[in-house]
């Protein structure tokens, strides 16, 4: 019976005993394997007939479990039985040699351990004693580490699932509203933001019945896992809960009552309600369920046509919104990158690994049946990511986008071979809608000084203010040291030659007004904290601890050249500062 079946049945007990039964059709073949190989002797010879104590032999292992270790089982005793005539391993130098012969296929890095582990369960299943075991002996495991360490392998990194952008998730929660969209594509795009605060796996979702979540304005909303990869029937931890918090929003704070309302009133259409899965498969139209649920290849193929018909906030040629993604991009992501996304955030803005581990339910222990502190620590969690992420602005990166993005267009252009201007462009889709475009200033302005205006406020500064944290030896030409970052390559600059920039550093918030190009300091990277004033110089207010930087604007006549020069010109070398510390830049 095809493992796909199991996602067909009708009701939950239906499905409870396919899944057995597809469970003991694997039991039946170890049994069998290990009687072909002389390990273990079963006294009743029709499969039909296997009682409890014959089905000892799978230890209580999940199916997929025992389906690896008989497959290649089956193929080591093939080996032995076509290469040396005996049925099974005399001892080590048996597999040794299986090994180094398929090491220079050359297989897989993984595959000596596989091959080891699955001559171990074999053994340990046949109860075969420990001073017999092939896989017990020292000179076995001697062999595999230094094979680990093998010239022979390939290094090669390693490939996890990429992570969403802001940008991408906030779509998500667009679409949930988005009546012009058909019902089950808001349905599936608000389970989407489900795995996603909830860091599930995919296969959870195939073990939440709709009729265990649980909806509060005040609190969130939460479900029960019933079957996962660490907990079920028969486990020490039979049923653990995922927790989405009320503050779980990036753009769109109704997405969560809003997607729990359709969906509900769909399966409540569908007559889903009473299953124990919690995502099934479309109709035609996409306007309700069918009985079947959903599985893995069925959730990335729908992924990927929702990525492609979201727009962005970027426009083509002609001026209509670009799609979020492209068909052959929509491979980038998988179906795993809800979890490592959101684990990927918790960490960037600095929740504890204790933390993350219960949000994410790894190895899940007894103590979390304490489910109010649980639920209340993952709350806590969750609304520190998400004012976190909301409280940035655009040209901000708190869980490093940009890194997302560089990754996604370097992709594009080596896998599918686009040139760079179309993976840039691709690359604006999914991140911040000003990444590669000319600054927009935000804030409020002040009115324009000129070039002689600087003189007079450098001449004839105004009385500090204690308040401001602005001190009496202060000036407005003095530089504010802003934390450098000498082993940080001089790029070119982010913003248009002659941008306005106001730097925003320390406990007293002191700002300094730089000018793109006037010194190697750089938004975001030299100083996090900033506003981009535009290409008008503003009124500098020294009682708010507001100075200019003395090397941007150490002479009008530099600024005059900056200016001059526009923003494809040539940036003048520094002139010399009175600044000492400037001064020992320079020398380094």
């Amino acid at each position: 019976m095809e493992p796909s079946i199991l996602g067909h049945q009708p009701t939950p007990e239906l499905r409870q005993e396919v899944e057995e039964k597809e469970r003991q059709r694997w039991v039946r073949k170890l049994i069998e394997l290990l009687e072909v190989t002389g390990l273990a002797e079963v006294k009743e010879k029709k499969p039909e007939r296997y009682t409890y104590f014959a089905s000892r032999f799978a230890m209580g292992r999940r199916a997929s479990t025992i389906r690896q270790h008989v497959r290649l089982g089956k193929l080591l005793q093939v080996f032995m039985e076509s290469v040396f005539g005996v049925r099974w391993l005399r001892h080590e130098g048996d597999l040794i040699a299986y090994i180094a012969l398929r090491m220079e296929e050359p297989c897989g890095k993984s595959v000596p351990g596989s091959l080891f582990k699955a001559v171990a369960f074999l053994e340990l299943a046949a109860e075969v004693p420990m001073d017999r075991r092939v896989s017990a002996s020292l000179a076995l495991q001697h062999f595999l580490l230094e094979a680990e360490r093998s010239q022979a392998w390939t290094p090669r990194r390693v490939i996890k699932a990429a992570r969403f952008t802001v940008g991408m998730v906030r779509e998500l929660e667009t679409a949930v509203s988005d009546i012009t969209l058909q019902p089950y594509k808001r349905i599936f795009a608000w389970t989407k933001l489900i795995k996603l605060w909830g860091a599930l796996r995919c296969h959870d979702m195939e073990g939440v019945p709709p009729s265990t979540l649980r909806y509060d304005p005040a609190v969130g909303l939460e479900g029960d896992i019933m079957r996962s990869k660490t907990t079920g029937t028969g486990r020490r931890i039979e049923i653990i809960q995922f927790h989405v918090g009320k503050e779980c929003w990036l753009g769109n704070r109704e997405w969560i009552h809003t997607g729990l309302q359709l969906f509900v009133n769909l399966a409540r259409d569908s007559k889903h309600m009473d299953k124990d899965f919690l995502l099934p498969v479309p109709n035609d139209n996409l306007t309700g369920f069918r009985r079947r649920m959903m599985k893995y290849q069925d959730a990335m193929a729908f992924s990927r046509a929702l990525w492609c018909e979201l727009p962005s906030s970027i426009r083509d040629q002609e001026g209509r919104p670009m799609k979020l993604l492209q068909p052959e991009s929509s491979s980038y992501w998988s179906e795993h990158s809800e979890r490592i996304t959101m684990i990927s955030w918790a960490a960037a803005v600095g929740i504890s690994k204790e933390v993350r581990r219960r949000w994410g339910r790894w190895k899940p222990s007894v103590d979390e049946d304490y489910v109010t502190t649980t639920r209340k620590m993952i709350h806590d969690a969750q609304k520190q990511v998400a004012q976190k992420i909301r409280g940035q602005s655009d040209l901000t990166d708190v869980v490093d986008d940009r890194a997302v993005v560089n990754n996604f267009t370097i992709w594009l252009q080596d896998v599918h071979h686009k040139t760079a201007t179309q993976a840039n462009r691709e690359g604006q889709c999914i991140g911040p809608p000003n990444w590669g475009l000319p600054p927009k200033p935000f804030g409020e302005v002040v009115d324009q000084i000129n070039l002689e205006g600087a003189q007079e406020v450098r001449s004839s500064p105004a009385a500090p203010s204690p308040d401001a944290g602005f001190y009496p030896d202060d000036s407005p030409t003095e530089v504010f040291e802003e934390e450098d970052h000498a082993d940080l390559p001089e790029g070119e600059p982010q913003y248009p030659l002659g941008t306005y920039v106001l730097a925003i550093v320390g406990r007293g918030k002191r700002r300094t007004l730089h000018v793109s190009g006037g010194c190697h300091r750089q938004p975001g990277v030299h100083f996090k904290e900033f506003v981009i004033v535009g290409m008008e110089r503003p009124e500098l207010d020294p009682k708010q601890g507001e100075v200019l930087c003395s090397t941007c604007f150490s002479t009008r006549a530099k600024m005059a050249e900056i200016l001059e020069a526009g923003p494809e010109g040539d940036v003048p070398s520094d002139s010399a500062s009175s600044s000492t510390d400037e001064e020992s830049e320079a020398g380094d």
